[in-house]
C-alpha cells in the first residue's frame, strides 16, 4: 500500500516536472519573440522613416492642412458677407441673387470641411499612399472653396446695381483669390506629401476665372452706362418739352435755381426769343457744334446771323458771353459774307479778330471804329450815310448794306444795338437784319420807324477798286 503511493507520488511528481518545463519552455519561447503589437508599430516606424517623416510629423502636416482650409473658408464667408452688403444696397432684386450665391458658398463650405475631415480620417491608415491622396483631396478642397468664393463675389457684384457696389466685391473677390494662391503655395513638395503641380494648376484656373469675370463685369458696367446715358437723354428731351411751356418768370427762376449764369438769364428775359439758347445752356453738346458757315454764304446775299446762335453764342466775347455783346462782330460778319462770298469769318472768328484789333471797350462793347477802321483792315470800301431817305435808298438800291448803330429806348434795345440793312422796296419798306430777333428781322420797316432810334450809319462795298463814293449820291 505504502509502495503503491510512493510509486504514485514519484509519477505525479516526474508530471508537474514535465509540465513546469514545457511552460517554461513555452514562456521561454514568447520572450524571445516581439509581440505583435510592437512589430506593427515597428513598421509602421519603419515605413515613415523610409518617407523621411514619422507620425508625428504627419499629423503636424495635416493640422497645418486643416488651418489653412479653415482660413480660406473665414475667407470665402467674409467675401460673402460683403456681397450681402453690397446686394442689399441698390434693390430688391440683388437680394434673391445674394441668397442664391450665399447658399452655394455655404455649400462648397460644407463640402471643403468634408474634404478636411475626410483628410484626417484618412491620416489614420497605414498606407502611405491613402495619406497622400487625403492631403491632395484637402488642398483641392482649400483652393475650390476659395474658387467658388471669388465666382460668388464677382456673379453677385454683377447682380448688384451700381458701381461702388460692384468695385467693392470686385475687390473682395481678388483678395479671395489671393488668399487661395497663398494657401497653395503653402502647402510643402516632396515625397509623401501633396501633388505640388496640381495645386498650381488649380490656382492658375482660379486666377483666370477671376480675369475673365473682370472683363464680364467691365462689359455690364459699361452697358449699364449706355442705357442710363439713353435714359437721361429721353428725360432731357421731357424736361425741355416741359420748360418750354411755362412762362418766362417761371423758366428764369428754374434757370437760377439750376445756378445758369444771371447774365444769360437776364438776356432772355429781355429778349424772350432766345429762351431757348438759354435753357439749352443746361445741355450743351459736346463736342461743341462746327461753326461753319460755308452752306449759308453766297455772294450778294446776306445771310441772318443770330449772336445767340449756339454755334457760337456760349462763347466769351471781351469777358461776357456773345450771345450777349456780340452785336457788333455779327453785323459785320453778315455783309462781309454777303460781299465777299466768303466764309472765313463767321461771326465768332469776327469778335476773335475785333478783340485782337482792340476794338472791343470793356463796359461798353464793340466800338463804332470798328465800322470803319475795322472795314478798311477787311478789305471793305465804306462810307457814312447821311440821315435822308434819299441816300439811304441809293445805297441799298445799289446792292450795298448798311450798319446802323441803333440808340438805348427804341424797339431794338435798351443799351445800344447794331443792325443791318439790306434792301429797300418802291414804298420805303426797309428790310434788316437783326442779331437779336428773328421777328424784327422777318417783318418790314418804315424810313420813320427806324431813324428816330438811328445813332449812326455806315455803307459797303466790296473794295475792288471800281467803285467810288460819288457813283451813289
Amino acid at each position: 500500500m505504502s509502495t503503491e503511493k510512493k510509486s504514485e507520488r514519484r509519477r505525479s511528481s516526474r508530471n508537474s516536472s514535465t509540465r513546469a518545463g514545457q511552460s517554461r519552455s513555452r514562456n521561454a519561447g514568447r520572450s524571445s519573440r516581439p509581440r505583435s503589437g510592437n512589430t506593427s508599430e515597428a513598421n509602421r516606424n519603419r515605413r515613415a522613416a523610409g518617407r523621411g517623416m514619422t507620425r508625428q510629423q504627419r499629423q503636424k502636416q495635416l493640422m497645418n492642412h486643416i488651418l489653412i482650409a479653415v482660413a480660406v473658408i473665414a475667407a470665402a464667408v467674409v467675401v460673402i458677407a460683403l456681397c450681402v452688403r453690397a446686394a442689399n444696397r441698390p434693390e430688391k432684386t440683388a437680394e434673391a441673387a445674394v441668397s442664391t450665391e450665399t447658399s452655394q458658398a455655404a455649400q462648397t463650405g460644407e463640402n471643403t470641411e468634408g474634404a478636411v475631415a475626410n483628410a484626417a480620417e484618412s491620416e489614420q491608415t497605414e498606407e502611405g499612399q491613402t495619406v497622400d491622396t487625403a492631403r491632395t483631396n484637402a488642398v483641392q478642397g482649400t483652393v475650390t472653396a476659395a474658387g467658388s468664393g471669388t465666382n460668388t463675389a464677382q456673379e453677385t457684384a454683377g447682380t448688384a446695381a451700381g458701381t461702388e457696389a460692384a468695385q467693392e466685391t470686385a475687390a473682395a473677390a481678388d483678395t479671395a483669390a489671393q488668399t487661395a494662391s497663398a494657401a497653395a503655395e503653402e502647402v510643402p513638395s516632396g515625397p509623401g506629401m501633396a501633388d505640388q503641380s496640381l495645386v498650381e494648376k488649380l490656382s492658375v484656373e482660379a486666377k483666370k476665372n477671376l480675369e475673365t469675370e473682370k472683363i464680364r463685369l467691365a462689359k455690364e458696367e459699361e452697358e449699364r452706362q449706355r442705357l442710363a446715358e439713353e435714359e437721361a437723354k429721353k428725360n432731357e428731351v421731357k424736361d425741355r418739352e416741359e420748360l418750354s411751356q411755362i412762362s418766362i418768370e417761371e423758366l428764369a427762376e428754374y434757370l437760377r435755381n439750376k445756378e445758369v449764369p444771371e447774365e444769360l438769364v437776364e438776356f432772355m428775359e429781355e429778349y424772350p426769343e432766345a429762351r431757348e439758347f438759354v435753357t439749352d445752356y443746361l445741355y450743351q453738346p459736346d463736342p461743341p457744334l462746327s461753326k461753319d458757315i460755308s452752306g449759308e454764304v453766297q455772294k450778294g446775299v446776306f445771310p441772318h446771323f443770330l449772336q445767340w446762335d449756339e454755334r457760337w453764342g456760349y462763347e466769351d466775347y471781351g469777358g461776357s458771353f456773345f450771345a450777349v455783346a456780340g452785336c457788333g462782330p455779327t453785323a459785320m460778319s453778315v455783309v462781309y459774307s454777303g460781299l465777299t462770298g466768303k466764309s472765313d469769318m463767321n461771326p465768332y472768328a469776327m469778335s476773335q479778330w475785333a478783340e485782337e484789333q482792340g476794338y472791343y471797350i470793356e463796359g461798353s462793347g464793340t466800338s463804332w471804329e470798328m465800322m470803319w477802321s475795322g472795314a478798311n483792315t477787311l478789305g471793305l470800301y465804306w462810307w457814312e450815310v447821311d440821315f435822308d431817305e434819299a441816300s439811304i435808298r441809293a445805297a441799298l438800291d445799289s446792292g450795298c448794306p448798311i450798319i446802323a448803330a441803333m440808340s438805348p429806348g427804341g424797339d431794338f434795345t435798351s443799351f445800344g444795338h447794331f443792325i443791318v440793312m439790306t434792301d429797300i422796296d418802291e414804298e420805303g419798306n426797309i428790310t434788316i437784319r437783326d442779331s437779336n430777333s428773328i421777328e424784327r428781322t422777318e417783318r418790314t420797316w418804315t424810313w420813320d420807324e427806324l431813324m428816330w432810334q438811328t445813332a449812326a450809319m455806315w455803307a459797303y462795298n466790296y473794295d475792288d477798286g471800281t467803285y467810288s463814293e460819288e457813283e451813289y449820291y
